[in-house]
C-alpha cells in the first residue's frame, strides 16, 4: 500500500499533471519488496492473480478539463476501469479495483490521462490518493 505526501497542497507539477505512470512516494506496505517508490511500478515476483486498488482526488480549478486515471500493465491501458471526469471547478474523488493476472516480471502502474491535476493536501493526502496491490492466487 503507498500513498503521496507533498508539501504543496495542489501539486500540478509532473507527474501529477501529465499522462505518465503516477508515483505513489510514501510506501506503508511493501511485503515481497514488489513495489518501487521511484519508478511507481509494482512489479510481479510471482506469476498469479493479483487484486489492485486506486483512489485519487482530482481538481480542475477553474477551467473546464477532461481526464482520468487507469491501471497500466508494462505501459499499456490494462482491461478494467477506466476512472473519467469532466467538469469545471471543484473536486472529484475517483476509486477502482481490478483483479489482472499477470506474469512474473509484469508490472502494474496508475497512469493519469488528460490533465487534470490530483489534489494533494497535506497531511491527509494519503487519505485521498492511494494505490494497493496483492496476490489472490
Amino acid at each position: 500500500r503507498a500513498g503521496i505526501s507533498t508539501s504543496s497542497s495542489w501539486d500540478t507539477s509532473s507527474p501529477y499533471n501529465s499522462t505518465t505512470d503516477v508515483i505513489f512516494y510514501q510506501v506503508y506496505v511493501n511485503r515481497g519488496s514488489d513495489y518501487s517508490s521511484t519508478t511507481g511500478r509494482f512489479t510481479v515476483s510471482i506469476a498469479g492473480t493479483y487484486c489492485f486498488h486506486m483512489s485519487v482526488l482530482l481538481t480542475t480549478g477553474q477551467s473546464s478539463v477532461n481526464g482520468g486515471i487507469y491501471f497500466a500493465v508494462n505501459g499499456s491501458k490494462a482491461d478494467g476501469p477506466v476512472l473519467y471526469t469532466a467538469y469545471a471547478g471543484g473536486f472529484m474523488w475517483l476509486s477502482a479495483s481490478s483483479v489482472l493476472d499477470l506474469s512474473e516480471n509484469d508490472y502494474v502502474t496508475i497512469q493519469n490521462y488528460g490533465g487534470l491535476p490530483w489534489h494533494l493536501n497535506p497531511p491527509n493526502s494519503n487519505e485521498h490518493n492511494g494505490f494497493s496491490g496483492y496476490l489472490v492466487s
